[in-house]
């Protein structure tokens, strides 16, 4: 079988830089977010009516987070985290410029699932078994087109996807992602 990349144009790369930046993201979201680098999860956040305000992957490093989150929810989520900040240590930066997102998908090598390492400059994190985001500079993005297949890949595996089942009407279990809700999750928002 064949793996296929597909160049996602509409996601958005946010930096959240500091000592508390993990933690901060942990209490907001519906899903656990690991402290130690290395690690991918996705996630969502909520607001107080347990509506979604966005969907995001969230890649921990030693430096706080990246996360990968689509333009249709970008401007809510730095709203939304920009509001909470406080006095924690935590800074916004949005990378989007200088970074472009590929999704490879099919059969698949590449790292373990839920960590991300950097091969030949570009950012690779595994999000499921058949499913690896590729993070790295415009130039890497380009011609990278399998929409077909993507659909089909996404329906086969039961995928949702920001914009189509992944909606900010909708509560994070109405549109499946049900596998980012954590059973067992301290407090977040919309809880």
């Amino acid at each position: 079988m064949t793996s296929f990349f597909l160049h996602k144009p509409s996601l958005r790369i946010l930096m959240v830089r500091g000592v508390d930046a993990t933690v901060f993201l942990d209490g907001l979201s519906t899903n656990l977010i690991p402290v130690a680098s290395g690690f991918v999860v996705r996630t969502a956040f909520t607001d107080r009516a347990a509506k979604i305000i966005a969907s995001a992957y969230v890649l921990t490093r030693d430096e706080g987070a990246v996360l990968v989150v689509d333009s249709m929810w970008f401007e809510g989520l730095v709203a939304h985290l920009a509001a909470r900040m406080l006095s924690q240590d935590v800074e916004l930066v949005d990378l989007s410029q200088r970074n472009q997102v590929v999704c490879e998908f099919g059969p698949l090598y590449g790292p373990d699932l839920g960590t991300w390492n950097v091969k030949e400059g570009t950012t690779v994190a595994r999000v499921h078994e058949e499913l690896l985001l590729h993070i790295g500079s415009p130039a890497f993005a380009e011609e990278k087109e399998a929409e077909k297949e993507w659909d089909a890949w996404r329906i086969d595996h039961m995928w949702p996807e920001d914009g189509k089942e992944i909606l900010s009407s909708r509560h994070p279990l109405a549109c499946g992602l049900d596998a980012i809700v954590h059973p067992s999750k301290g407090c977040y928002i919309g809880q």
